[in-house]
This record gives structure tokens, C-alpha cells and sequence, in this order.
């Protein structure tokens, strides 16, 4: 194997502090977990606490609460170990409202000021066990749900399989039919507030929009431009003007608001796309950036100023015709560059980042290399100022990963020593990234990582030759400096100290795993310190 020699300069670094993933609480003791896969929306901050589905044997599926140092069941909602099956939490007016079956009702919508005794049903929308409101479907009815003018929106079942346009204040008294969209089992979907309107897409039945009342809930356009069926999905805002694909062919459209304003900007063909997770476009200065295609695979970036000419394809990552399209999925600002989960068939899904232009898209990094994996398609993207948190590692075995934007600055945080974490729902709550993960013999529970104590290396530059060969390693590190040290310390990207002891020329690092980790060298005389990276691939 060829050995690389490399130099390196002198680093002064500040201290890294130690950081592991830790268990939020034990909710569920054994096996099973607490975590629910199937929920949606099963999470919310509400007055500075952190409200959340969990289930346990006790109490069945309930809203826990977590306020920065406990975690506690927030209310029994439908007492014995059935459950109340909470989820689809919004805050409206001051109050946190969500769908809940408290076992004599069906699923209704609830209303709670954050105190057991102030947590009730609003209404029985559809008295019977059946419940008025539609809680099925995961992902589908989050996009059939909005807060607008201070009034929840909602599709109301009522009974015989059809559907009605309802809206809540959050009494019974201002809980109220808003209309029936052409067709009694049709729902609206896809709600975007512009221009102080709420428009959204009926399910074959067109472009609609609401000014919340009655009158005032009309079809804008049911047909394209070829008198197909016009059915708009992914409707977005880009604030001059809306953006949006028809789900009937996937071309792109955009629109003011009006009959005449709403226009096709760009055939377009991918019949992938449906499968994106995530928002489907994200604003970049002005630009919108969505998935596209020109022929029936190879789903890539694309970009749309809204115009024809300005709409195209960013870069070409697959250029195999017949490749089933990894499509670009979830994305998200960070350090001023949009960060999304994008691939090809030889990699498969992995980070990406980009300014808008091929030359400014580049993977991230490679976790082929490390774990022989990739990042999970389904990834959350939650950012912080300074770190990008996402799942990747093989198929079944993903673990939490962290990158400061570089690929030196991506690793893993080790939840389950013992076995895959699998992490799932991460959210930014004071100061923690909480998720639920597999822990080591509790199942899925919630657990966090300490933001705070995530550090990035300090550097202050200097001439000091610090040599670290073969670089990556399978077994042994050796090391020549002209600087004067006498002791050795070893970490990880997280701070965890992994040994420390006597300088020696030729380090044995066989028992750690496929890594970056950092070697920092000292001299007790001076109290000074020289840090370097080094790799482990086996």
C-alpha cells in the first residue's frame, strides 16, 4: 500500500469537550420503545417546553412533555393502555391544538394552554366513535392542514366517506364548515398563503384558493394548457409570485393569484418526484431549486427563476439514462449554501451542497468510504449555525452523523455501542438535538445531543513541520516533529478523549474504527500543543 506523507502546519487549539448522544428518559422500559414509526407532526415547542407523542405500556400512545430537565406525561388522554393516538400538533391562537381519540369520540381536534386541567375537545365534529377529524395517512394530511388568519384549516370527515373544508379559532363556536370542493370526497391539499389568500389544490378537481369564507372559496383553473387535467402539488412560495409542479405531468407553473396569472413555465417530465420528501423547492436568493427532469428518469437540481430560460438543470450527477432517479431529497440553508440529500447509482444517497451553479455543487462527503453506506433517504436536515445534523451508515444499520460543512468535519456520533441506533424525528430544543433512537437495550427512546458542547477547532497557524504517516492507517501511526513534545492525547470529532500517555514516535490505532480523529502532541515545559487529523480506513 502507497504511504502518504504529509505536512502540517502548527495548530493552537482550544480545548474540545467531551460529547456523546445521552437518553432523554426510558418512557417505555424494555425492549419495545416508545417511538411510534407511523405518526406525523408528533412533535412541537409550545411555551418553551417540548410536547411529544410517546407510548408505553401504562398509558398506551400519549402527549409527553419535556421542559428542558424532565420529561413527563403531559396528560392521559384516553386512560388504560389503548391510548390516544396523538399527533398532527399546530399552535394557534396562543394555544396548542392537535388530533386526539380519547376512546368514547373518534379522532377529534383538542386544544390545550399547556396545563393538564386546560387541555380539552373542542368540538365533536362527528359525534360516534368514527371522529370527525381525519388522522390517517402519515405525511398526506400534514400537507392538508394550515394556520391561517389565527384559524386552523382542516378536511373534516363527515360521515359516509365524505369530506367538507372546515376551519377552527379554537372554540366549538368557531369551528365551522367552510365549503364542499366540488365533489363530496374530496380534500384540499397543499395550502400556500400569498398575498394574504389561502390557496391550495383539490385533489383532481384544480387550483382553488379561500378567503375564509363561503363565497369567497373558488376554482381558479381546472385544466392545463393542453386541457388536460391541472393539478397542482408542491405549491410554494417565492413571494413576488408562486411556483408550483402539475401533478398530472410535471411541468412547472407558476402563479400571481389569478386566472390569467397562472401559466406553465417549463415542460417538464419526472415521474419520480412524487417520492420527494421534504419541501419540493427551496428558496435560494431569490431562485427556486426543486427536483426536474427532461425525460423520464434521471431526476437532478434544478433551478427556476420563474421564467423558462431560467429554469434548468443545475448539474448532471447520473448520466445513465436507465437509472431509476435518485432523486434530490430533503434540503436546507446552511452556511449560506443549500445542503440536500442528492446521489447516483454508484454512491447512492449522499450530502451535497450548492450555491445554485454546477461549479458550486460538490458532495460533502463520501460516507461510502467509512461505512460503506449512505445517507438515509428519509434523513432529517436540521442545522444550527455552525453543524448539520443527518442519519446515513448501511441499509440497517444507521447511525447519527454531524458535519461542519467539510468532509474532514463530518462523523458519526455513537449512540447504541452495541448495535444499530437508527436514529428517527430530529429536532433543535434549548440547545439539544433531540431524536428518538434504538439505545442500547431500551429500544426506541427519546435521547439528545448537547449542541453547546460541539466544538470546532481553533486554529491559529504557524511553521512547524508535524508529520503523520501513512495517512489514512489500517494499524499504526508514526509521527515526526521539530517541535518539542512529550505527551500524546487522541480524541475524536466530538472531544472524546480515546487515549493519552508518553510521546512516542509510533502510535498503535488498530482498535479504533473506520474515522477521522484528531492527535494532539504537548510540551509540559511550555504548555503548548500541536493538533492534527488523521484517518483510520480499513
Amino acid at each position: 500500500m502507497r504511504q502518504l506523507l504529509l505536512f502540517f502546519s502548527l495548530f493552537i487549539v482550544l480545548p474540545l469537550h467531551s460529547q456523546t448522544a445521552k437518553l432523554l428518559m426510558d418512557i417505555n422500559p424494555g425492549s419495545e420503545g416508545s417511538f411510534e414509526f407511523s405518526l406525523d407532526r408528533s412533535y412541537l415547542e409550545y411555551k418553551n417546553k417540548l410536547y411529544f407523542s410517546a407510548k408505553n405500556a401504562e398509558f398506551g400512545l400519549e402527549l409527553w412533555v419535556y421542559d428542558g430537565q424532565n420529561v413527563s406525561l403531559f396528560k392521559d388522554i384516553n386512560p388504560g393502555p389503548d391510548g390516544s393516538d396523538v399527533q398532527n400538533l399546530y399552535i394557534l391562537n396562543d394555544q396548542l391544538v392537535f388530533i386526539a381519540d380519547d376512546g368514547t369520540h373518534g379522532d377529534e381536534w383538542w386544544t390545550s394552554d399547556g396545563t393538564e386541567a386546560g387541555t380539552e375537545m373542542i368540538v365533536d365534529l362527528l359525534p360516534g366513535s368514527e371522529g370527525g377529524a381525519i388522522n390517517c395517512c402519515n405525511s398526506l394530511i400534514a400537507k392538508s392542514i394550515v394556520v391561517y388568519k389565527n384559524e386552523l384549516y382542516f378536511n373534516s370527515n363527515i360521515g359516509s366517506s365524505q369530506r367538507r373544508l372546515y376551519k377552527t379559532d379554537g372554540t366549538a363556536a368557531g369551528t365551522v364548515e367552510v365549503a364542499q370542493l366540488n365533489h363530496p370526497q374530496r380534500s384540499a391539499e397543499n395550502f400556500n398563503i400569498f398575498n394574504d389568500e389561502l390557496f391550495f389544490d383539490v385533489t383532481f378537481e384544480g387550483f382553488w384558493k379561500t378567503d375564509g369564507t363561503t363565497a369567497g372559496t373558488v376554482m381558479l383553473l381546472d385544466e392545463d394548457h393542453e386541457g388536460n387535467r391541472f393539478n397542482p402539488i408542491y405549491v410554494y412560495n417565492m413571494e413576488d409570485y408562486m411556483i408550483m409542479v402539475n401533478g398530472t405531468d410535471w411541468d412547472l407553473w407558476r402563479s400571481d393569484g389569478t386566472v390569467a396569472g397562472t401559466t406553465l413555465v417549463k415542460e417538464l417530465v419526472n415521474a419520480g418526484a412524487q417520492n420527494n420528501q421534504g419541501e419540493f423547492f427551496i428558496d435560494y436568493n431569490g431562485i427556486a431549486l426543486f427536483v426536474g427532469a427532461e425525460m423520464i428518469n434521471n431526476g437532478e437540481l434544478w433551478r427556476s427563476d420563474g421564467t423558462s430560460n431560467g429554469t434548468y438543470e443545475i448539474i448532471d450527477l447520473e448520466d445513465d439514462d436507465a437509472f431509476i432517479p435518485i432523486v434530490p431529497r430533503k434540503k436546507v440553508l446552511f452556511k449560506d449554501l443549500v445542503y440536500y440529500i442528492g446521489g447516483k447509482d454508484e454512491t447512492g444517497f449522499q450530502i451535497y451542497k450548492t450555491d445554485g451553479t454546477a461549479a458550486g455543487t460538490e458532495e460533502v462527503s463520501h460516507l461510502d468510504e467509512w461505512v460503506n453506506g449512505q445517507v438515509y433517504f428519509q434523513s432529517d436536515l436540521v442545522a444550527t449555525e455552525d453543524f448539520l445534523f443527518f442519519v446515513g451508515g448501511r441499509a440497517f444499520n444507521r447511525e447519527l452523523w454531524v458535519t461542519d460543512g467539510t468532509s474532514d468535519g463530518t462523523t458519526e456520533i455513537e449512540i447504541n455501542p452495541n448495535g444499530q441506533s437508527t436514529p428517527e424525528r430530529l429536532i433543535l430544543f434549548d440547545d439539544k438535538l433531540i431524536f428518538f433512537a434504538d439505545g442500547d437495550g431500551v429500544g426506541y427512546e427519546p435521547h439528545y445531543v448537547d449542541v453547546n458542547t460541539l466544538s470546532s477547532t481553533s486554529i491559529v497557524q504557524s511553521d512547524v513541520e508535524f508529520n503523520i504517516f501513512p495517512n489514512p492507517t489500517q494499524s499504526n501511526i508514526h509521527i515526526t516533529t521539530d517541535f518539542p513534545v512529550d505527551k500524546f492525547t487522541m480524541y475524536d470529532l466530538m472531544g472524546n478523549t480515546l487515549g493519552s500517555g508518553a510521546f512516542s514516535n509510533t502510535l498503535d490505532v488498530s482498535n479504533l474504527k473506520n474515522g477521522i480523529y484528531l492527535l494532539e502532541l504537548g510540551d509540559s515545559d511550555s504548555g503548548k500543543r500541536i493538533t492534527q487529523k488523521f484517518s483510520v480506513k480499513k
